[in-house]
């Protein structure tokens, strides 16, 4: 049950807010050795990790009772694939606006149905409760945390699949994952700054996620999401919704059962995004023929000959491999 207790009423957890602070702080490494960095957020994933797996006790006996509630696609079923700019794509970067019309156009024509997510439209789709969105409107929800309940609450409602605005697709991706209840890219390789910084990605990653409707994993994911958000007024971790995910999947048997199933996938997504980067060395990584969705960072600084041929892709002005090739040319 959803109730207003209040995180700031444990003192011990005010020490989380340590890595949001480093994770602000620029040139942090002058203040703090790379290795003690690290160390913070390796452990504070894990503290986290406690504080979920104690604080939300109640849900994970509760699910340990349940049995699966999704419903298979059939196969005469249009498929939604689901992208969200809250503002609306017409006031997205130009980076974002090429991205979603490669997703959009590497889809249409099949048995998917593209739908992107906005403040003006999502409740055509979704209920969320008046609390989170009281909470969102008053900005103690930023609009990060906003989507992931959203992403969640729009999967476990109506199933499908979800794709973040910054994820390129090299091609289409195939019907034969919603064959489980639920799906998401799994054995990815990250590079060894981000496997430092951000530990929880490799083991889940949130941008690609895809279920059936009713799936009991994404449920979980959303209450768990809606006990959070309307009992705190702050976010412990950044990456929290990746820890809820990971402790669902360790602790939950039915989701460990489930997840056994799902072939390591897309382990090259987060590949192409450091090729990119203006301080990418080339270590005889390269992108393989299984991998079809390819994250880009929305912050990250990609020079204008990277943007230009991310463009080009995106508007069928260059083939992904030849896309490829020009970024590898430059190094």
């Amino acid at each position: 049950m959803i109730n207003d207790f209040r995180l700031t009423n444990k003192p011990y957890l005010t020490s989380m807010f340590i890595p949001l602070l480093i994770r602000k702080m620029e040139n942090c490494q002058f203040l703090i050795s790379k290795k003690r960095i690290d160390q913070v957020y390796s452990f504070f994933s894990k503290e986290t990790q406690k504080y979920i797996r104690k604080e939300y006790d109640f849900l994970f006996r509760d699910y340990n009772k349940r049995t699966e509630t999704a419903i298979p696609f059939l196969k005469t079923d249009r498929v939604p694939v689901w992208t969200c700019w809250l503002t609306g794509i017409n006031s997205a970067p130009e980076l974002i606006r090429a991205v979603v019309h490669n997703q959009k156009s590497v889809l249409e024509g099949g048995q998917f149905d593209y739908r992107i997510l906005t403040l003006d439209n999502y409740d055509q789709y979704v209920s969320l409760p008046g609390k989170i969105i009281d909470r969102f409107n008053a900005g103690i929800i930023e609009p990060a945390f906003f989507s992931d309940i959203l992403r969640c609450a729009t999967l476990h409602q109506n199933g499908g699949i979800w794709l973040d605005s910054t994820v390129l697709l090299s091609k289409s991706i195939p019907l034969e994952i919603l064959s489980h209840p639920f799906y998401y890219a799994k054995g990815v390789r990250l590079a060894k700054k981000d496997m430092s910084t951000m530990p929880q990605t490799s083991k889940f990653a949130t941008y690609f996620l895809a279920c059936q409707k009713g799936s009991l994993f994404l449920q979980y994911l959303y209450e768990v999401l809606l006990e959070y958000w309307c009992r705190n007024d702050f976010c412990i971790e950044y990456l929290i919704f990746n820890d809820m995910a990971i402790v669902g999947l360790s602790y939950i048997e039915l989701f460990q059962q489930e997840n056994i199933l799902i072939p390591n996938n897309n382990t090259g997504c987060e590949i192409l995004q450091h090729m990119l980067s203006k301080d990418f060395v080339s270590n005889g990584k390269q992108l393989d023929e299984f991998t079809y969705i390819h994250k880009l960072a929305r912050k990250a600084y990609y020079d204008d000959l990277s943007i230009s041929l991310i463009k080009k892709y995106c508007y069928n002005l260059l083939s992904f491999d030849e896309m490829v090739a020009r970024i590898v040319a430059r190094y």
